[in-house]
C-alpha cells in the first residue's frame, strides 16, 4: 500500500457504506467492540423493539468497531441462518451458490450467514446435528466488513446482491428441511391469539389525505420505519382495514420520495397478519408521538 494511504480511512470508509446498505434494507444495526462479537454499548435490549436514530448511528461509527445486525420484527422480519460448515448449507440448499444471485449471503470465519425475511415471526433457535444457528427474535448476526476475533473479516459472498429474498414462513421451512435431513428442530411455542378489533373501518379519500399530509413531513430517512409502525399500530387499533392502510402507506412513500416503498407495503402485510396479535401491545398513537418529538430538531 502506498505510504500516503490512511489505512484507517480506508476502513471507517468501508464500514460507512456498509452501514447504508443495512439502513436501506431496514437492518438495526448496533455497534459491537472491533475484532469481537460483544455488544459496544452497555445494553442492546432496546434496540430488539425500535431502530437506532441517526444520531446514535453517526455517534457509535465515528471510529473502527464491529456492526451487528439485530433480527426479528425490527430488521422488517429478518431472519439469518448461521452455518458454522459451508458443506452442511451446500447440502440444506442442495447448492446454496445459487442463493447468492438472490439474497445477501456472507462468509464468516468458517461457516455462511444466509439472510431471509419471513412474514411470520421467527423465534431464535439451533438445531444441533446441522450445527445451525437461527437468528430471529431477540438475536443479531456480526456483519461486514467487521473483524472476527481470529482475525479473518465478515464479508460478501457476492457484493452486487442488495437484497433479501423473502419467504412466507422461515421457521416451518427450516425444521421441515431439517425433518427431511434427519435433524431434529426443537419444538417451538405457539404462536399466541389475541382477539382485536375486527378491520372493518375503510378510510376515504378525505381521511386518508387528511393522514398523509399530516405525517408526510416526517416521512425521513432513519425514521420512516418506526412511523410506519407506530401508524400501522394505530389503524389496527382503531379498526381500519388493510386496503386502507396500504392506500395510506403507499401515499406517504410516494409524497415523501421513499425510495424504500416497497419495504413499507410488506410491513402492511405483515402487520395485519401476524402483529396483529399483539393487540394491546402494539405502540400506536404513543409511538407516532415519539417519533416526532425526536424530530422536532431536524
Amino acid at each position: 500500500m502506498p505510504p500516503y494511504v490512511d489505512a484507517s480511512w480506508l476502513l471507517l470508509s468501508e464500514l460507512h457504506r456498509c452501514l447504508e446498505l443495512y439502513r436501506a434494507l431496514d437492518f438495526a444495526v448496533i455497534p459491537l467492540a472491533y475484532g469481537e462479537k460483544t455488544p459496544a454499548i452497555p445494553s442492546w435490549r432496546e434496540y430488539q423493539t425500535r431502530k437506532p436514530t441517526d444520531q446514535e448511528i453517526s455517534a457509535w461509527f465515528n471510529k473502527r468497531l464491529n456492526i451487528g445486525i439485530v433480527t426479528g420484527a425490527v430488521s422488517d422480519g429478518l431472519v439469518v441462518l448461521d452455518f458454522d460448515q459451508p458443506e452442511v448449507c451446500n447440502e440444506f440448499f442442495g447448492s446454496y451458490g445459487k442463493l447468492t444471485a438472490r439474497t445477501l449471503t456472507v462468509e464468516t470465519a468458517k461457516g455462511v450467514h444466509i439472510y431471509l425475511r419471513s412474514y411470520k415471526p421467527t423465534p431464535s433457535f439451533r438445531i444441533g446435528k446441522l450445527k445451525l444457528d437461527v437468528k430471529g427474535e431477540s438475536s443479531y448476526v456480526v456483519a461486514p466488513p467487521s473483524l472476527h476475533p481470529s482475525g479473518s473479516v465478515y464479508t460478501f459472498k457476492n457484493p452486487h446482491v442488495k437484497e433479501v429474498m423473502l419467504v412466507e414462513d422461515v421457521a416451518t421451512e427450516i425444521r421441515r428441511r431439517a425433518f427431511q435431513l434427519g435433524a431434529s428442530a426443537p419444538i417451538l411455542p405457539p404462536r399466541p391469539a389475541v382477539p382485536v378489533r375486527a378491520s372493518t373501518v375503510t378510510l376515504n379519500r378525505r381521511q386518508v389525505a387528511s393522514i398523509v399530509r399530516l405525517l408526510a413531513p416526517y416521512w425521513i430517512l432513519g425514521y420512516r420505519n418506526d412511523l410506519a409502525c407506530a401508524l400501522l399500530g394505530y389503524l389496527i387499533k382503531k379498526g381500519v382495514d388493510e386496503e386502507s392502510a396500504h392506500i395510506v402507506i403507499d401515499q406517504l412513500t410516494v409524497q415523501a420520495g421513499d425510495e424504500e416503498r416497497e419495504a413499507r407495503l410488506r410491513l402492511v402485510r405483515y402487520h395485519y397478519r401476524d402483529r396483529i396479535r399483539l393487540g394491546s401491545k402494539l405502540k400506536a398513537a404513543s409511538g407516532i408521538r415519539e417519533v416526532i418529538a425526536s424530530l422536532r430538531g431536524v
